[in-house]
């Protein structure tokens, strides 16, 4: 059992939910019922129920019905608490949802039995409720609206009432024999072991490989991640850091590294499946795949400078600039600093020749390589190389452009300065003789 989807706000809003609780046809702009709708299916109500609030029938409006049920609320609010300031939300709404295999064991009046106790054990005393049990997907769930406000004038609004929530849903499950939850934070107080660590999915990761039966991309990620693991140990512990890296390279697994100033590496992101172009940062994936755990597994620590060398070099940001044309996306300087920091050393250098067609092009570095240098490293330094021509050859474009402009000015300059003289030798010379046309040059 999960308890989630906690909504408050507004009478407007209310009454938006308790209508798509009632009616899944309905059309609703709230944002935060555009979450829960469904795209191309319409909610199927198997079941509704009340608490201190008139009874609503499956064939009322459900426009009305909400209307009227969000009324009853507002009014108990204001009958408990006279005189008093009124609350920041006067509802609240949860979704108590069962596991697939549960529905089994469940029918629509159950569910709705056991989403009723649940509140009574997390929010106490007597609150107006309604309840409504939709059964559109694999697994059931119950929608739950319910004051904010008990018979004492008692504002429900505990800090961290999730764990209430854990707890209840711990205790049901238990009561009941339902499907357990295995990682609850909640139930991490009292046994460690159970603490999550980030494997769980989440909601939309969860429903999706429910409606394709496949797993999600993080899934697949931790899969293939063990598996190079696993493979990297057959290797000597000096090397086998560079097998780990191989076989993601392998499993068309991209890493990009977020190394700092000093050499150290600060994180570890990968780009797979949906998270090929951005990343996903590999602590996401859980606390077993953070990049100290990552370090410990794949053998990082055995030679760390060589190590980090080889993650630099191994970064998926480098074969993109190798393969763009322009000689890369960044210029020569950017791509340096972001690979190297300013307090590593650099790469080993390679012989360079200088070259210049004429005086008004740039230079064009041209290298050349020792023949022990990997293939790997001579693509890296010609990726920087290109980089530095594509970035020198705009330079000079700058260049002769400003030179150009400048030249413009300066012959502007000069046709003033001769129109400022013939006026001035116009109007001071006393025998009004002009200088002959030939002498001076027209504007």
């Amino acid at each position: 059992m999960i308890a989630d989807a906690k909504l408050t706000g507004s009478i407007a809003k209310g009454i938006s939910v308790a209508r798509y609780m009632l009616d899944p046809d309905a059309k609703q702009q709230d944002s935060d019922v555009k979450t829960m709708q469904k795209a191309e299916s319409s909610e199927r109500v198997l079941h509704i129920e009340t608490d201190l609030a008139n009874p609503i029938l499956i064939t009322d409006s459900p426009k009305a019905s909400a209307q009227s049920f969000i009324r009853e609320v507002v009014d108990w609010n204001q009958r408990n608490r006279p005189g008093k300031k009124a609350q920041q939300s006067q509802w609240e709404h949860r979704v108590i949802s069962f596991h697939p295999s549960d529905s089994q064991k469940l029918n629509a009046h159950t569910a709705c039995k056991i989403a009723r106790e649940s509140l009574g054990i997390v929010a106490h005393g007597q609150r107006p409720s309604l309840f409504v049990v939709h059964g559109d997907t694999a697994h059931l769930h119950v929608h739950m609206l319910y004051g904010s406000v008990d018979q004492t004038g008692k504002i429900h609004n505990p800090h961290q009432d999730f764990r209430m929530w854990e707890q209840a849903m711990e205790q049901l499950e238990i009561k009941y024999d339902l499907y357990r939850v295995d990682k609850r934070l909640a139930c991490a107080d009292r046994d460690s072991t159970r603490m999550p660590d980030g494997t769980n999915p989440k909601k939309s990761e969860y429903r999706m490989t429910q409606r394709t039966g496949e797993p999600s991309c993080k899934q697949r990620l931790r899969r293939l991640l063990d598996e190079a693991i696993g493979d990297s140990k057959s290797s000597p512990p000096e090397q086998q850091f560079a097998r780990f890296l191989a076989g993601l390279q392998s499993k068309k697994i991209g890493v990009s590294a977020n190394i700092q100033s000093t050499g150290r590496v600060a994180g570890l992101r990968l780009h797979y499946g949906i998270f090929s172009k951005k990343g996903i940062k590999a602590s996401a994936l859980g606390k077993a795949y953070s990049w100290n755990q990552l370090a410990k597994r794949a053998g990082f620590e055995h030679n760390s400078p060589f190590n980090t060398t080889l993650l630099k070099l191994s970064d998926r940001r480098i074969k993109e600039w190798i393969q763009h044309d322009s000689g890369g996306k960044k210029s020569a300087s950017q791509m340096l600093s972001s690979i190297h920091g300013s307090g590593n050393k650099a790469a080993p250098r390679s012989n360079v020749k200088a070259l210049t067609s004429t005086s008004n092009q740039a230079f064009i570095i041209s290298p050349e390589f020792p023949d022990e240098y990997p293939e790997f490293l001579k693509e890296y330094i010609r990726a920087i190389v290109r980089a530095a021509n594509s970035e020198m050859s705009r330079q000079q474009q700058r260049n002769n452009q400003l030179n150009d402009s400048i030249e413009t000015i300066l012959e502007l300059l000069a046709s003033f300065q001769q129109r400022a003289i013939k006026n001035h030798l116009k109007h001071h010379r006393p025998d009004n003789v002009y200088p002959s046309t030939s002498d001076t040059p027209t504007s």
